[in-house]
């Protein structure tokens, strides 16, 4: 008598792949922990046991995990390279008999450009117009709010403040200045001048910049000067008219 024996494949693996969120086509390198999955939603897996780390490829190739038992995990990101957004999302999979594919995307990060100028009014030859370095801008997320809010800036048909502390600050110069990488999103960007700044200039009102993954959104502030300049033209003294 002739007896079969099968071994039946009673474990599993999950197949990741990261790729961006604008083109699934730009693979991005990530590293991920699995843990066991824990029913309670607000559970915080930093202190529970590693069951393994995966780190996707660049290249665009699947990783693959080593053998896990059935039943239901967590996959959570812990680092990314490049200008992408950390993924904060934790990853609900279940392994089961067979492979488990997966893709998942980071955000690129964004920026913003701040120029700043100072205006001096001149309507007979011209207005003056000139950068304006050394002065602070700090930049918040901001938050949507009721119009009557006040502060409240105006960004389309809904109205934001800025919401605690700055994300980051950056400082003027001659020419246009860009912030550290920053995550998508509603900005509320605010001048900060010191005294002395403010017996020169008015303060500009704030602005309210929506960023999107991967773009750069510019930003132009305008002060108005509190003290005026001196426009000294060199003329002919034989015609009064031709310039020197």
């Amino acid at each position: 008598t002739n007896i079969d024996l099968v071994n039946k494949l009673t474990m599993g693996k999950v197949a990741i792949k990261k790729v961006s969120s604008i083109d699934k086509n730009i693979a991005v390198k990530a590293t991920f922990n699995v843990y066991k999955k824990v029913l309670d939603n607000n559970h915080d897996y930093q202190n529970d046991q590693v069951i393994t780390t995966l780190t996707s490829s660049s290249d665009g190739k699947e990783v693959v995990s080593e053998y896990l038992q059935p039943g239901d995990y967590v996959l959570v990101e812990t680092s990314v390279t490049g200008d992408y957004v950390l993924d904060s999302t934790y990853h609900d999979f279940t392994i089961t008999a067979g492979k488990t594919n997966r893709d998942f995307v980071n955000v690129p990060q964004s920026t913003i450009g701040i120029k700043k100028i100072a205006t001096w009014k001149d309507s007979a030859n011209g207005d003056i117009i000139e950068p304006l370095a050394g002065i602070k801008f700090n930049i918040y997320k901001a938050i949507e709010v009721n119009k009557d809010f006040e502060g409240a800036i105006k960004q389309g048909d809904k109205y934001y403040y800025k919401d605690g502390s700055p994300v980051t600050s950056i400082v003027s110069n001659e020419d246009i200045v860009y912030s550290s990488k920053l995550e998508p999103g509603y900005y509320y960007v605010e001048e900060e001048l010191t005294d002395l700044q403010k017996q020169d200039y008015q303060t500009d009102v704030p602005q309210v910049v929506h960023l999107q993954a991967g773009k750069t959104e510019k930003l132009t502030f305008n002060n108005t000067p509190l003290k005026g300049k001196i426009k000294v033209t060199k003329v002919s003294n034989v015609d009064n008219k031709t310039r020197l």
